[in-house]
């Protein structure tokens, strides 16, 4: 399943990257909250996530490169993986320190 499907199937409200050259979509904090619950309910993994910013309504990259990323652990279960790695994604964007201009999230998921 793509990011995109399961934005649409949750009626979420999101950002196309297409114009800077990147098949996502990126979210607002709200949006990013419940996308990631919806992936956590698919037992799906988030690979990492790259912050952009929203300018006048259009998503453009950040003056400095915020990211994080997830790996899974040696001997992990993929279930116990993708559910640790919603949680953690879920605390790096509670924590994230709001930069000058409106963040929005590039949620990278596990996509077979």
């Amino acid at each position: 399943m793509k990011s995109i499907q399961i934005a649409q199937d949750g009626l979420l409200v999101y950002h196309s990257l297409i114009h800077l050259g990147i098949n996502d979509i990126a979210f607002d904090k709200r949006n990013a909250f419940l996308f990631i619950e919806l992936v956590k309910k698919e037992i799906i993994p988030i690979l990492g996530i790259d912050v952009f910013r929203l300018v006048n309504e259009k998503v453009n990259y950040s003056s400095d490169y915020y990211s994080w990323y997830c790996e899974r652990n040696s001997g992990e279960p993929y279930n116990e993986y993708a559910i640790r790695s919603c949680i953690e994604a879920r605390k790096y964007i509670e924590n994230f320190e709001t930069i000058k201009e409106i963040p929005v999230f590039e949620i990278v998921i596990k996509d077979d």
